[in-house]
């Protein structure tokens, strides 16, 4: 499932897109800003299952991070190959922050440290949102029409893609393939992509990946 939709874009900004050049051009341009919102992220906004996800325990420590976040659930957490039972050898310390903690017995409060060495604990669980938050699919759309706005700005376009041209706008930084810097029309010219997400956005994404350091 994409994080924002053309028809998202033409709900948000009421905004329809007729002709097949500007259908083109928007959904590549989405297609760009997903990819920058991910990275920004570093984590997955879709629910994803990991399974067997390695982790090398280098130092002494009860605690262990997961790599992808928010978490929902942990279903099976190994040492060195063998099965642990949650609350009996680890407890979820802290799940949708996918923090657990090596415990020695039920009693929860023993801390016992991982067993050293590289890859030596895998765990599977499944983390992300069940549904894409709305303000991430905001940013998306008003990364992708921004930038298309910025590209519509520059003029119309020939029938052949060119060389590949940046330029930036406002908060924008876009990209398109085009004859000539002059033109900046879409569909047929080649890939558009965004150079970078606004300070704006970033902002709006920042209590994402606060909470996944949480």
């Amino acid at each position: 499932m994409p994080l924002a939709t053309r028809l998202d874009v033409e709900t948000i900004f009421q905004r329809a897109f007729v002709l097949e050049a500007e259908e083109n051009a928007i959904d590549q341009l989405l297609l760009s800003a997903e990819q920058l919102v991910l990275n920004f992220l570093k984590m997955p906004v879709e629910q994803a299952v990991i399974v067997a996800e390695k982790h090398n325990v280098l130092i002494s420590t009860h605690r262990l991070l997961l790599k992808q976040r928010p978490v929902t659930v942990v279903t099976a957490v190994r040492e060195n190959g063998t099965l642990l039972v949650e609350d009996t050898n680890y407890v979820v310390h802290n799940l949708e922050a996918g923090l657990i903690h090596r415990i020695a017995g039920s009693a929860r409060i023993t801390q016992q440290a991982w067993e050293r060495g590289y890859g030596m604990v895998e765990v599977d669980y499944t983390a992300g949102f069940a549904t894409v938050p709305a303000d991430v699919t905001q940013v998306v759309a008003e990364a992708a029409y921004g930038s298309w706005l910025s590209l519509h700005e520059l003029g119309t376009g020939t029938e052949a893609a060119g060389p590949v041209v940046s330029k930036r706008l406002d908060e924008y930084a876009v990209s398109y393939s085009d004859r000539s810097e002059e033109s900046a029309e879409f569909a047929g010219q080649g890939v558009v992509s965004i150079g970078a997400l606004a300070p704006s956005h970033q902002a709006m994404l920042s209590s994402y990946k606060n909470r996944r350091m949480g």
